[in-house]
């Protein structure tokens, strides 16, 4: 996976930053919050403005922001790819299954676009992935008591993602709401279970 950002970045990089169109807006976003992040959250009406406030973060501990974009973007695909595999780990138990899915988290799409110029939308997708490992674990937990604060954890997640990527937000949610209806009309998941999750991903969505 090295390998294949190093020959991303050999191919496509322009002054040592990724080529895409929403690499300098990134840039002036994480400029307007070093100025003062409450006023940019606002300026922003509380959409998406995650991924620019952690980088004006990082600019005040004395990283440049161009460094941040060459770093975070990689970062977040390695963690992506990782939970991905660890998710189908634990789900199918297969060893070949894993290695297609580190052969997904490398394709194209997942090297050049997420990579490049779509960085909210790749911090949502982290954020979401580790949604979905509490999502099943809701499902499958045999002990009761766990469940309310994996519950609560799953509701911390959605609205943080939200603020990252709502779309990326939504889209994966729509996706567990599906999940969840095969999982009831399978037997695999009781109809308790099925309404509190259920309502818990509602609610977390219905702001946005």
């Amino acid at each position: 996976m090295s390998g294949l950002w190093i020959l991303f970045y050999t191919s496509y990089s322009t002054r040592e930053l990724p080529l895409g169109w929403d690499t300098p807006y990134y840039l002036w976003r994480m400029q307007s919050a070093s100025s003062g992040i409450a006023d940019f959250v606002v300026n922003m009406h509380y959409y998406d403005f995650l991924y620019p406030t952690i980088g004006s973060w990082f600019s005040l501990v004395g990283l440049e922001s161009n460094w941040f974009e060459v770093l975070m973007p990689f970062s977040l695909w390695m963690v992506a790819t990782m939970i991905i595999v660890a998710i189908v780990k634990r789900e199918m138990r297969d060893a070949r299954a894993t290695l297609i899915e580190v052969g997904a988290g490398s394709t194209w799409f997942g090297l050049y676009r997420l990579s490049s110029d779509l960085h909210a939308n790749l911090l949502g997708l982290v954020l979401m992935l580790c949604g979905t490992w509490v999502f099943l674990q809701t499902q499958t937990e045999v002990r009761p008591h766990r469940f309310p604060l994996m519950t609560l954890g799953l509701v911390g997640i959605i609205l943080l993602s939200s603020i990252a990527h709502a779309e990326t937000t939504i889209f994966i949610s729509a996706t567990w709401f599906l999940a969840l209806i095969v999982g009831l009309w399978r037997g695999l998941i009781g109809l308790r279970r099925f309404l509190a999750i259920f309502v818990t991903i509602f609610l977390s969505l219905l702001p946005w």
